[in-house]
C-alpha cells in the first residue's frame, strides 16, 4: 500500500492527473503556499501490490495516513475508488484533486469545481451496524466540528451541506462498496458559482470563505481538519447513536424555526423544525403531530 506522507501524483493515472511541484503552484495561489510551505519535494516510487505509482513526496511533515494531490481529473471519488480498488490505499487515506471535470454532490448532482477549494476524498473502513445510516450525518458533523476552529459560526443544513450565514460553502458525500465507506468533502475556499450556475431550486445561495485570510493553503487546511475529525470520530463511536445524534442538533440550522420541506415527487410539508430522530431523520412538528422524514429540501420561512 502507499506510505504514509504527503505525494503528488507524478503517474498519468489518467489524464491530466499528474502533477508536478512548479504545476501545483501554478494551479492557484492557494496552491502555490501549500507547495511552499510543505517544500522539500522529492520524487519517489511506492509499490503496491506488485504496482508502481510515482510521486513526488514532501519530506517536511510526518503524518499518520497517506494524503495524495491529484492535478486536474474526473474526480477525486473516483480516483480514489480506482486505487481503493488495486489495494494502494490503506483506510484514512485522502486524495485531493485540483480541480475536477464530473465532480458530484447527493443524487449526483453537478459539483462546480475549479481551482482554488477543497475537492477531497477520505477513504473510511466501514461502520458498525448502529452507525451505517448516520454515516452521512456523522461525517458531516466532524468536519464540521474540525473547521469550526477556523469557521466559528459553521452550520449544518440537514442532511449534508455546509451554512456560512445563509450560504451554502461545502457539502458532504458518501458512497459504499463493499467493507469500505468514501467521504467526499468538497469546500469553497475562494470562489462559488453564481446564481446563473446554481441548479432549479437551490434554497441557499453559494458562497466561499475567500475572506477568512489564514495564512495556509487546500492542503495545510486538509492536514489541519483530518486529524481533530478523525478524534472527533472515535469519541462519537466511543459512545451511543443518541447522544451523537443530540451533538449533532447543536449544529443544525434553523432549528427550532418555521421552515417547508419539499419532499421529491410528494409536495410540501410546513412546521417547525424539532431535531433529528435516533437514526438520523429529520424531526418536523406538524399542525396533525410529528412527522420523521427522511428526504426533502428543507426552506426556511
Amino acid at each position: 500500500m502507499i506510505e504514509k506522507g504527503i505525494h503528488l501524483l507524478a503517474d498519468e493515472l489518467e489524464p491530466g492527473a499528474a502533477v508536478t511541484p512548479d504545476e501545483l503552484a501554478q494551479a492557484h495561489p492557494l496552491w502555490g503556499l501549500d507547495v511552499q510551505s510543505l517544500a522539500p519535494w522529492v520524487h519517489r516510487r511506492q509499490s503496491f501490490g506488485g504496482e508502481h505509482l510515482d510521486c513526488w513526496t514532501s519530506e517536511a511533515v510526518e503524518i499518520a495516513w497517506p494524503v495524495l494531490v491529484s492535478g486536474p481529473c474526473g474526480s477525486s471519488m473516483d480516483l480514489a475508488w480506482r486505487l481503493a480498488a488495486q489495494n494502494a490505499l490503506p483506510p484514512w487515506s485522502s486524495i485531493l484533486a485540483v480541480s475536477q471535470q464530473c465532480g458530484r454532490g447527493q443524487t449526483r448532482r453537478h459539483w462546480d469545481s475549479p481551482p482554488g477549494n477543497l475537492y477531497a476524498a477520505w477513504l473510511w473502513p466501514r461502520l458498525p451496524e448502529q452507525w451505517t445510516r448516520l454515516a452521512s450525518l456523522l461525517a458531516g458533523y466532524i468536519l464540521c466540528k474540525a473547521l469550526q476552529v477556523y469557521v466559528p459560526d459553521l452550520r449544518m443544513k440537514w442532511p449534508n451541506d455546509l451554512l456560512h450565514g445563509d450560504a451554502k460553502v461545502g457539502g458532504v458525500l458518501v458512497e459504499e462498496r463493499k467493507d469500505l465507506l468514501l467521504v467526499g468533502f468538497g469546500l469553497n475556499l475562494s470562489s462559488a458559482p453564481g446564481p446563473q450556475d446554481m441548479r432549479a431550486g437551490a434554497v441557499a445561495p453559494a458562497g466561499h470563505l475567500s475572506s477568512l485570510g489564514h495564512d495556509f493553503g487546500i492542503l495545510g487546511l486538509w492536514l489541519r481538519l483530518i486529524t481533530p475529525a478523525y478524534r472527533e470520530l472515535e469519541r462519537m463511536q466511543a459512545g451511543e447513536p443518541g447522544q451523537f445524534v443530540r451533538s449533532m442538533e447543536e449544529l443544525l440550522a434553523w432549528r427550532g424555526s418555521r421552515v417547508r420541506i419539499r419532499e421529491t415527487g410528494e409536495g410540501e410539508r410546513l412546521g417547525t423544525l424539532i431535531g433529528l430522530s435516533e437514526d438520523g431523520g429529520l424531526r418536523l412538528a406538524e399542525d396533525a403531530g410529528e412527522q420523521v422524514l427522511y428526504s426533502g429540501t428543507i426552506i426556511p420561512l
